[in-house]
């Protein structure tokens, strides 16, 4: 499974914003469910190249990491996951806002969707999805 990682900033259009479409993920992220927090952190875009990486800790263990990227190339963006040590796989981004990413992969296996959506300035709502499951990661930002 993809664990999401979720990065916030301004709202507002720039002219680095034109040059990284993906500013607003920037940073780090937290979400706690119970005894389960998962973490994301993203580098800003240099060259074409977000980094990412998560970690899901639960009860004190961790029990799930995940190497991230986005990246780049004129106009198309797209996230590159591999997820505690699985296959890497790539989605493409389908649909894309100021504040919102949907990458798609209809032929993997799960998830066949992930989505990254700005709800505020410190806070990003991001799931995975397909063939009737979905997980859902809200995410509020924290220091680096």
């Amino acid at each position: 499974m993809v664990v999401l990682l979720l990065l916030l900033a301004p709202t507002a259009v720039s002219a680095q914003s034109a040059a990284n479409p993906m500013d607003w993920l920037t940073g780090c992220w937290r979400m706690t469910r119970g005894a389960t927090t998962v973490e994301e952190r993203w580098s800003d875009m240099q060259g074409g190249l977000m980094l990412g990486t998560s970690r899901t800790i639960r009860a004190g263990r961790a029990v799930e990491y995940e190497f991230s990227r986005i990246t780049l190339a004129g106009d198309s963006l797209a996230f590159h996951a591999q997820p505690s040590g699985q296959a890497p796989a790539t989605f493409v981004a389908t649909t894309r806002t100021t504040d919102s990413v949907v990458f798609a992969n209809p032929l993997h296996d799960f998830p066949k969707a992930v989505v990254y959506k700005r709800t505020s300035g410190d806070s990003v709502h991001a799931w995975v999805e397909g063939g009737g499951r979905r997980f859902d990661f809200r995410y509020a930002r924290m220091p680096c």
